[in-house]
């Protein structure tokens, strides 16, 4: 009867039962063994009691003697399944969405920062200009100096009572040589202008401090760029002018110095790079929108309260024309004056109209 329980226990769990009637009949003879009728073995004569006598554990069941002439199969070498190697289809999409989403990461970083403010080759010193060096905390900072229109003598210039200090501040892949050399020309040549123009903070021009350009760091620069300009010339205050991301700063610094800027000029602003980023892309950076610097030109607008001229290019491939008008309108100031030209995004040229310079921008000797 031993003998007849090992085999019917091995049967029920070793196999998955061939013949259902006769696995049922040995199921229910397990069923009414009485367990008087199985020997009670102590420990100590395990050892002399044959192995068909003993209960079958898991393993026993498992590795015992044949059924109905079936070879056994050993625990060990039984196929299994794992409940953790087959993938979900449902989790196929967000897996590859996830992996897509981390390979991203440092493209994006790398695009928003490294590669934000490349500037250019050029760097050819304009006539009229000269280089110079101002300080910003404790260290220097390279800058140029224009006189407009031209003089023989730069620094007669800036000796000249009648000097109007201007702060040039260019675009994304300009530099301070072509900023002032381009820049300066939107001014009436009628009177005497002293154009201050620098680099932003970028891996190529001034790695000094930082290895991209970040909007604080730029205010900074800017700040101490105005100051010295103010300080040469002996004036109170300066015409702030930028283009493109330049604009940026440029509204940064107004809105934080109004009793240092005497008017505030921007060509095709956005309102914040992280807006400029989605529309150049079509959306595709949204996921990876943390990882650029924010530059709110909008939101710095609202706090200028100098005369502002904003120049709108309506062809701009690069800033949503809108964002010129939003920028407008965010300026409380009064005078202001809205630009617009059938120009390109970098068509600086379309707008040197002295008329509109001399009606906001003009201070009395």
């Amino acid at each position: 009867m031993a003998t007849q329980c090992w085999e019917s226990s091995e049967r029920s769990v070793g196999r998955w039962p061939k013949e259902e009637g006769e696995d049922n009949r040995m199921f229910k003879t397990l069923l009414l063994q009485d367990s008087t009728q199985v020997p009670s073995i102590s420990m100590g004569d395990q050892k002399d009691v044959p192995s068909e006598q003993l209960l079958p554990t898991h393993r026993q069941a498992h590795v015992g003697g044949a059924v109905h002439g079936e070879a056994p199969t050993p625990y060990w070498t039984q196929p299994t399944q794992c409940c953790c190697c087959s993938v979900p289809r449902w989790t196929i999409l967000p897996l590859i969405l996830a992996i897509v989403y981390v390979a991203g990461m440092p493209i994006v970083y790398i695009l928003g920062h490294f590669l934000f403010y490349p500037g250019d080759d050029y760097r050819t010193v304009a006539e009229g200009c000269e280089e110079f060096s101002f300080s910003v905390g404790d260290h220097t900072v390279p800058g140029l100096r224009c006189g407009w229109p031209t003089l023989p003598s730069v620094q007669a210039q800036v000796r000249s009572k009648s000097v109007r200090p201007v702060v040039v501040i260019g675009g994304n892949g300009m530099d301070m040589y072509d900023s002032a050399a381009v820049m300066r020309k939107a001014f009436p040549i009628g009177d005497t202008w002293q154009v201050y123009a620098m680099s932003m903070p970028g891996f190529q021009f001034q790695p000094r401090r930082e290895w991209w350009t970040r909007p604080d760091v730029a205010l900074e620069d800017a700040h101490a760029l105005l100051d010295y300009a103010l300080r040469e010339t002996g004036r109170d205050s300066a015409v702030v002018y930028g283009w493109s991301l330049g604009s940026s700063v440029a509204t940064g610094l107004a809105a934080s110095s109004p009793g240092k800027t005497q008017c505030l000029m921007l060509g095709n602003p956005f309102t914040t790079m992280r807006a400029a980023a989605m529309a150049m892309t079509f959306n595709l950076v949204a996921p990876w929108l943390y990882l650029l610097d924010d530059w709110p030109t909008e939101r710095w607008a609202r706090e200028v309260h100098s005369p502002t001229i904003v120049m709108s290019s309506l062809q701009d491939n690069i800033v949503p024309v809108h964002m010129h008008t939003d920028v407008f309108k965010s300026i409380p100031a009064k005078p202001k004056v809205l630009l617009e030209r059938q120009a390109e995004h970098m068509d600086m040229e379309a707008f040197m109209t002295a008329s509109a310079v001399n009606a906001v921008c003009r201070a009395p000797q």
